[in-house]
């Protein structure tokens, strides 16, 4: 798997925007590993409430639910990084899965996430976010936003608000069941059956 490749630290960070902190950590590794070994998880369902352990914004517990979720996995090194995580920084893909998702059979059906892979390359080419899903209805943030400018792709074809939603559709994207996610990608790239 090799040697760590950047310390967490090193990397730009805003709390609540998973999704802009992953494009800031795809284009630092861009020139460390390239794109064509990373890609984004988005964990998603239709009703914006997914279920996910072992997040450190959760408090004690470490349980609760995001609306939407993004990490990423570089499959390269067979590892996830989540910000959010409690697991350890670049924790295997395996053990990220088991330490972050209840078993979804037995998780009521409101809470069952899909996975939606995207390639780094797309990500980083095709992302925006104008942040309107962090104010309210008077137009105030929810949270500090981030001190960066917002993201903009060059093609801005890939948005967040279509991201999200579990109905939305593009060549560029796969969904798949959490653990079906699990099984048939995580862990046919850790058997070296890539």
């Amino acid at each position: 798997m090799g040697l760590k490749c950047m310390d967490k630290s090193e990397f730009r960070y805003q709390s609540l925007f998973c999704e802009e902190n992953i494009w800031h950590a795809v284009k630092s590794l861009e020139s460390k590993l390239g794109l064509d070994k990373l890609d984004v998880l988005l964990f998603i369902n239709s009703n914006r409430s997914i279920l996910l352990m072992n997040q450190i914004p959760f408090g004690d517990s470490g349980i609760g639910c995001w609306d939407y979720h993004v990490v990423l996995w570089d499959r390269y090194r067979q590892v996830i990084l989540d910000f959010d995580s409690r697991c350890s920084w670049e924790v295997s893909g395996s053990d990220y899965f088991a330490a972050t998702f209840p078993q979804q059979e037995l998780v009521e059906s409101h809470y069952r996430t899909t996975v939606r892979k995207i390639s780094g390359e797309n990500y980083l080419r095709s992302f925006s976010s104008d942040r309107s899903h962090m104010l309210d209805a008077e137009g105030l943030p929810f949270a500090e936003f981030p001190t960066w400018p917002t993201i903009l792709g060059a093609s801005q074809s890939l948005k967040l608000s279509n991201l999200i939603d579990v109905a939305y559709r593009d060549s560029r994207i796969s969904d798949y069941p959490v653990g079906q996610f699990a099984e048939t990608e995580i862990l046919r790239n850790e058997n070296g059956k890539e």
